[in-house]
Protein backbone atom coordinates (compact mmCIF):
# COMPACT_ATOMS: atom_id res chain seq x y z
CA UNK A 1 0.00 0.00 0.00
CA UNK A 2 1.19 3.36 -1.34
CA UNK A 3 2.11 6.28 1.40
CA UNK A 4 0.18 9.00 2.98
CA UNK A 5 1.00 11.11 0.35
CA UNK A 6 -1.69 9.48 -2.40
CA UNK A 7 -4.48 10.51 -0.35
CA UNK A 8 -6.16 13.90 0.21
CA UNK A 9 -9.03 14.36 3.26
CA UNK A 10 -12.35 14.57 2.18
CA UNK A 11 -15.66 13.03 3.56
CA UNK A 12 -16.98 10.60 1.41
CA UNK A 13 -21.16 10.68 2.15
CA UNK A 14 -22.10 7.46 1.10
CA UNK A 15 -19.40 5.76 3.38
CA UNK A 16 -20.35 8.26 6.19
CA UNK A 17 -22.98 6.00 7.43
CA UNK A 18 -21.57 2.50 6.94
CA UNK A 19 -18.65 3.93 9.20
CA UNK A 20 -20.41 4.94 12.09
CA UNK A 21 -22.57 2.25 12.08
CA UNK A 22 -19.11 0.06 13.46
CA UNK A 23 -19.55 1.97 16.72
CA UNK A 24 -23.21 1.30 16.63
CA UNK A 25 -23.59 -2.10 19.14
CA UNK A 26 -26.60 -4.29 18.69
CA UNK A 27 -29.47 -3.80 21.46
CA UNK A 28 -27.94 -0.28 22.49
CA UNK A 29 -28.81 3.45 21.92
CA UNK A 30 -27.39 4.65 18.97
CA UNK A 31 -24.29 6.88 20.59
CA UNK A 32 -24.13 10.41 19.53
CA UNK A 33 -20.34 11.28 17.88
CA UNK A 34 -19.22 12.64 20.89
CA UNK A 35 -19.41 9.83 23.00
CA UNK A 36 -17.68 8.15 20.03
CA UNK A 37 -14.63 10.63 20.44
CA UNK A 38 -14.26 10.11 24.12
CA UNK A 39 -14.81 6.46 23.96
CA UNK A 40 -11.78 6.37 21.25
CA UNK A 41 -9.67 8.26 23.13
CA UNK A 42 -9.71 7.00 26.20
CA UNK A 43 -9.35 3.35 24.45
CA UNK A 44 -6.08 4.88 22.71
CA UNK A 45 -4.41 6.66 25.68
CA UNK A 46 -4.95 3.50 27.60
CA UNK A 47 -2.84 1.34 25.09
CA UNK A 48 -1.77 3.23 22.17
CA UNK A 49 -0.39 -0.18 20.34
CA UNK A 50 -3.65 -1.73 20.47
CA UNK A 51 -4.70 -2.64 17.23
CA UNK A 52 -7.98 -2.53 17.97
CA UNK A 53 -7.81 1.11 19.54
CA UNK A 54 -5.95 2.11 16.45
CA UNK A 55 -8.61 0.53 14.22
CA UNK A 56 -11.68 2.52 16.28
CA UNK A 57 -9.24 5.72 15.75
CA UNK A 58 -8.64 5.33 12.36
CA UNK A 59 -12.78 4.32 11.83
CA UNK A 60 -13.61 7.94 13.38
CA UNK A 61 -10.55 9.91 11.07
CA UNK A 62 -12.19 8.79 9.00
CA UNK A 63 -15.79 9.50 9.54
CA UNK A 64 -14.90 12.86 9.62
CA UNK A 65 -13.21 12.93 6.81
CA UNK A 66 -9.74 13.25 7.55
CA UNK A 67 -8.28 10.44 5.45
CA UNK A 68 -4.93 10.54 5.76
CA UNK A 69 -4.62 10.20 9.33
CA UNK A 70 -7.14 7.25 9.08
CA UNK A 71 -4.58 5.78 7.01
CA UNK A 72 -1.87 6.20 9.05
CA UNK A 73 -3.81 4.83 12.21
CA UNK A 74 -4.78 1.95 9.88
CA UNK A 75 -1.58 1.46 9.01
CA UNK A 76 0.03 1.25 12.48
CA UNK A 77 -2.56 -1.56 13.75
CA UNK A 78 -1.49 -3.39 10.54
CA UNK A 79 2.13 -3.19 11.85
CA UNK A 80 0.96 -4.98 15.59
CA UNK A 81 -1.63 -7.20 14.02
CA UNK A 82 -1.29 -7.82 10.12
CA UNK A 83 -4.20 -10.38 9.79
CA UNK A 84 -6.56 -8.36 11.47
CA UNK A 85 -9.71 -9.05 9.37
CA UNK A 86 -11.49 -5.35 10.71
CA UNK A 87 -8.33 -3.62 9.90
CA UNK A 88 -7.86 -4.99 6.68
CA UNK A 89 -11.30 -3.94 5.16
CA UNK A 90 -11.59 -0.72 7.06
CA UNK A 91 -8.22 -0.03 5.29
CA UNK A 92 -9.43 -1.79 1.83
CA UNK A 93 -12.51 0.71 1.71
CA UNK A 94 -10.72 3.71 2.04
CA UNK A 95 -8.54 2.72 -0.75
CA UNK A 96 -11.31 1.73 -2.64
CA UNK A 97 -13.42 5.17 -2.05
CA UNK A 98 -10.06 6.97 -3.76
CA UNK A 99 -10.46 4.34 -6.86
CA UNK A 100 -7.38 1.88 -5.70
CA UNK A 101 -8.74 -0.60 -6.96
CA UNK A 102 -6.52 -3.41 -7.39
CA UNK A 103 -4.97 -2.54 -3.76
CA UNK A 104 -8.34 -2.61 -2.42
CA UNK A 105 -9.45 -5.71 -3.65
CA UNK A 106 -6.54 -7.27 -2.56
CA UNK A 107 -6.74 -6.25 1.07
CA UNK A 108 -10.62 -6.98 1.06
CA UNK A 109 -9.68 -11.19 -0.09
CA UNK A 110 -7.29 -10.91 2.53
CA UNK A 111 -9.71 -9.84 4.91
CA UNK A 112 -11.93 -12.32 4.34
CA UNK A 113 -9.25 -14.98 4.38
CA UNK A 114 -8.65 -14.23 7.92
CA UNK A 115 -12.30 -13.45 9.10
CA UNK A 116 -12.99 -16.05 12.40
CA UNK A 117 -14.78 -18.34 10.97
CA UNK A 118 -17.37 -18.13 14.06
CA UNK A 119 -17.69 -14.27 12.81
CA UNK A 120 -20.28 -13.15 9.86
CA UNK A 121 -18.34 -12.02 7.06
CA UNK A 122 -21.44 -10.28 5.30
CA UNK A 123 -19.36 -6.74 5.02
CA UNK A 124 -16.29 -8.39 3.56
CA UNK A 125 -19.07 -9.74 1.24
CA UNK A 126 -20.31 -6.68 0.50
CA UNK A 127 -17.22 -4.49 0.07
CA UNK A 128 -15.47 -7.49 -2.28
CA UNK A 129 -18.73 -7.13 -4.62
CA UNK A 130 -18.41 -3.50 -4.41
CA UNK A 131 -14.84 -3.50 -5.40
CA UNK A 132 -15.13 -5.56 -7.89
CA UNK A 133 -18.07 -4.03 -9.75
CA UNK A 134 -16.49 -0.86 -9.81
CA UNK A 135 -13.64 -3.12 -11.68
CA UNK A 136 -15.80 -4.55 -14.06
CA UNK A 137 -15.50 -8.05 -12.75
CA UNK A 138 -19.35 -8.51 -12.49
CA UNK A 139 -19.71 -12.07 -12.35
CA UNK A 140 -17.68 -11.97 -9.00
CA UNK A 141 -18.91 -9.42 -7.80
CA UNK A 142 -22.31 -10.79 -7.82
CA UNK A 143 -21.64 -13.57 -6.37
CA UNK A 144 -20.43 -11.96 -3.46
CA UNK A 145 -23.02 -9.42 -3.35
CA UNK A 146 -25.29 -12.47 -2.93
CA UNK A 147 -23.42 -14.14 -0.14
CA UNK A 148 -23.80 -10.38 1.57
CA UNK A 149 -27.27 -10.93 1.43
CA UNK A 150 -27.47 -14.59 2.17
CA UNK A 151 -25.62 -13.55 5.55
CA UNK A 152 -27.62 -9.88 6.18
CA UNK A 153 -30.70 -10.35 4.28
CA UNK A 154 -31.67 -6.51 5.47
CA UNK A 155 -28.83 -5.29 4.42
CA UNK A 156 -30.29 -2.70 1.55
CA UNK A 157 -27.29 -1.44 -0.11
CA UNK A 158 -25.98 -4.97 -1.11
CA UNK A 159 -29.60 -5.87 -2.76
CA UNK A 160 -29.54 -2.41 -4.49
CA UNK A 161 -25.79 -3.23 -5.38
CA UNK A 162 -26.91 -6.40 -6.84
CA UNK A 163 -30.00 -4.62 -8.74
CA UNK A 164 -27.20 -2.46 -10.75
CA UNK A 165 -25.38 -5.32 -11.70
CA UNK A 166 -27.89 -7.82 -12.99
CA UNK A 167 -28.37 -6.04 -16.23
CA UNK A 168 -24.96 -5.79 -17.06
CA UNK A 169 -24.19 -9.34 -15.88
CA UNK A 170 -27.11 -10.19 -18.22
CA UNK A 171 -25.88 -7.83 -21.09
CA UNK A 172 -22.27 -9.26 -20.94
CA UNK A 173 -23.51 -13.04 -21.24
CA UNK A 174 -25.43 -11.54 -24.28
CA UNK A 175 -22.91 -10.59 -26.42
CA UNK A 176 -20.42 -13.39 -25.16
CA UNK A 177 -22.84 -16.20 -26.35
CA UNK A 178 -24.02 -13.77 -29.83
CA UNK A 179 -19.59 -13.78 -30.25
CA UNK A 180 -19.66 -17.79 -29.85
CA UNK A 181 -21.97 -18.02 -32.07
CA UNK A 182 -20.61 -15.81 -34.95
CA UNK A 183 -17.52 -17.75 -34.61
CA UNK A 184 -18.84 -20.69 -34.94
CA UNK A 185 -20.78 -19.92 -37.95
CA UNK A 186 -17.26 -18.44 -39.39
CA UNK A 187 -16.15 -21.64 -38.58
CA UNK A 188 -18.73 -23.64 -40.53
CA UNK A 189 -18.43 -20.69 -43.44
CA UNK A 190 -14.80 -21.60 -44.04
CA UNK A 191 -14.81 -25.16 -43.68
CA UNK A 192 -17.35 -24.93 -47.08
CA UNK A 193 -15.40 -22.68 -48.90
CA UNK A 194 -12.34 -24.63 -48.60
CA UNK A 195 -14.20 -27.63 -49.36
CA UNK A 196 -15.46 -25.39 -52.80
CA UNK A 197 -12.30 -24.06 -53.40
CA UNK A 198 -10.68 -27.90 -53.94
CA UNK A 199 -13.71 -29.42 -55.75
CA UNK A 200 -13.26 -26.43 -58.25
CA UNK A 201 -9.17 -26.96 -58.43
CA UNK A 202 -9.95 -30.72 -58.85
CA UNK A 203 -12.64 -29.78 -61.67
CA UNK A 204 -9.94 -26.77 -63.48
CA UNK A 205 -7.74 -29.65 -64.22
CA UNK A 206 -10.03 -32.15 -65.62
CA UNK A 207 -11.63 -29.42 -67.58
CA UNK A 208 -8.48 -28.27 -68.61
CA UNK A 209 -7.02 -31.81 -70.03
CA UNK A 210 -10.09 -32.34 -71.64
CA UNK A 211 -9.77 -28.80 -73.47
CA UNK A 212 -6.08 -29.89 -74.46
CA UNK A 213 -7.07 -33.36 -75.98
CA UNK A 214 -10.08 -31.60 -77.95
CA UNK A 215 -7.72 -28.94 -79.10
CA UNK A 216 -5.00 -31.41 -80.36
CA UNK A 217 -7.94 -33.28 -82.33
CA UNK A 218 -9.68 -30.23 -83.78
CA UNK A 219 -6.35 -29.35 -84.90
CA UNK A 220 -5.70 -32.46 -86.51
CA UNK A 221 -9.16 -32.52 -88.55
CA UNK A 222 -8.70 -29.48 -89.59
CA UNK A 223 -4.85 -30.06 -91.39
CA UNK A 224 -6.27 -33.25 -93.01
CA UNK A 225 -9.58 -31.22 -94.04
CA UNK A 226 -7.17 -29.03 -95.79
CA UNK A 227 -4.34 -30.80 -96.98
CA UNK A 228 -5.95 -34.69 -98.75
CA UNK A 229 -2.54 -35.29 -99.57
CA UNK A 230 -2.03 -35.90 -96.01
CA UNK A 231 -5.07 -38.29 -96.10
CA UNK A 232 -4.27 -40.26 -99.39
CA UNK A 233 -0.69 -40.62 -97.94
CA UNK A 234 -1.83 -42.95 -95.63
CA UNK A 235 -2.97 -45.43 -98.57
CA UNK A 236 -6.33 -47.04 -98.54
CA UNK A 237 -7.05 -49.59 -96.61
CA UNK A 238 -5.30 -52.55 -97.26
CA UNK A 239 -7.55 -55.38 -98.78
CA UNK A 240 -8.53 -58.58 -97.63
CA UNK A 241 -6.16 -61.91 -98.34
CA UNK A 242 -7.80 -64.20 -100.74
CA UNK A 243 -7.33 -67.86 -99.75
CA UNK A 244 -7.78 -70.01 -103.26
CA UNK A 245 -9.69 -73.47 -102.43
CA UNK A 246 -7.88 -76.48 -103.29
CA UNK A 247 -10.27 -77.13 -106.15
CA UNK A 248 -9.37 -74.01 -107.71
CA UNK A 249 -6.32 -74.41 -107.93
CA UNK A 250 -6.23 -77.97 -109.28
CA UNK A 251 -7.88 -76.47 -112.44
CA UNK A 252 -5.73 -73.57 -112.88
CA UNK A 253 -3.22 -76.46 -112.45
CA UNK A 254 -4.45 -77.97 -115.34
CA UNK A 255 -5.70 -75.10 -117.83
CA UNK A 256 -1.92 -73.73 -117.37
CA UNK A 257 -0.38 -77.31 -118.51
CA UNK A 258 -3.17 -77.34 -121.56
CA UNK A 259 -1.89 -74.05 -122.49
CA UNK A 260 1.43 -74.68 -122.48
CA UNK A 261 1.25 -78.07 -124.49
CA UNK A 262 -0.78 -76.02 -127.00
CA UNK A 263 1.62 -73.62 -127.08
CA UNK A 264 4.18 -76.43 -127.56
CA UNK A 265 2.40 -78.05 -130.56
CA UNK A 266 2.50 -74.75 -131.92
CA UNK A 267 5.75 -73.79 -132.40
CA UNK A 268 6.38 -77.42 -133.81
CA UNK A 269 4.14 -77.47 -136.36
CA UNK A 270 5.59 -73.70 -137.77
Amino acid sequence: VGGGERFVDDNNGDDSDLVFSIFVQPGKPRPTERDVARAVSERLRASPKSAHALNQAGNLLRYHGRTLSAVECFRKALSVSPNNADVLLNLARVLFNHRYLEDAAYLARRSLETQPANRNAWLQHFTLGEILRAAGHSAEAAHHLRQAISLKPEFKPAQAQLRLLEPAGQSSLTVYTLTIIAFLVLCVLAGLLTTTEANLDAYGEVMKTQRHFNRAMAMRTLRMSINPRLARARGPPAPPPIVASAGSGSANSSGESSVGSSNNKDGNNN
